[in-house]
């Protein structure tokens, strides 16, 4: 017993002193890639906006484009603050294909799919035809949530489903996300999450 107890306070020390020496204090300094000798780079007008926009998700033929957007426009959308003097707005997914070699105008996805509870990091699958996404759904045992995916038929966007689940279990404690991603056989979900830090 007394082994025992002192192999859990060894731990403990040994946890907590790693705790205090974050991993940080021990990294190198960023380097910075230089590539303009080999890689291109071209503004596209047509897919930006003034808002923050963030977290894409290209298929591998590069013909669709997915993202959030926090450019609101839309009759859902809640603004939630201002920063210099513009309404910022909650986040809602957008997307896009290429045709002919150019994106055409993104497009917001149906209500439905955005909400006035705020949507973010879309992952699309290899066809283009599903897109796993987040929402910040407050009702997330009842939904399925906060990670559903939506099919598209034709043109059409179905309506959500919730991953539900493990996934819904788990975010029972990890609410706080940033950043999730599905695996091309869309068999393996993949999340940056951590404890949620109002309760």
């Amino acid at each position: 017993m007394k082994k025992h107890l002192l192999y859990f306070l060894l731990l403990g020390i040994l946890g907590s002193t790693a705790y205090v020496n974050p991993l940080w204090a021990q990294q190198k300094s960023a380097l910075l890639l230089d590539h303009k000798n080999r890689i291109r780079t071209q503004k596209l007008d047509i897919l930006n906006s003034p808002f923050r926009e963030t977290n894409l998700s290209i298929t591998p033929d590069g013909r669709y484009l997915f993202f959030m957007s926090m450019r609101g426009g839309r009759e859902w959308s809640n603004s939630y603050m201002t920063f210099k003097g513009d309404s910022v707005y909650d986040g809602d997914i957008w997307y896009t294909e290429k045709l002919a070699g150019s994106w055409k105008r993104p497009r917001c996805m149906p209500y439905g799919i955005n909400t006035r509870n705020g949507e973010d990091e879309p992952n699309v699958s290899a066809d283009g035809r599903r897109v796993y996404f987040q929402s910040w759904n407050p009702l997330i045992e009842a939904t399925g949530g906060p990670y559903y995916k939506a099919e598209r038929t034709d043109s059409r966007w179905g309506r959500p489903q919730g991953l539900g689940g493990g996934i819904t279990q788990f975010f029972k404690i990890y609410r706080a996300t940033d950043g999730m991603s599905i695996s091309p056989k869309e068999d393996l979900f993949l999340v940056a999450a951590g404890l949620n830090s109002y309760e």
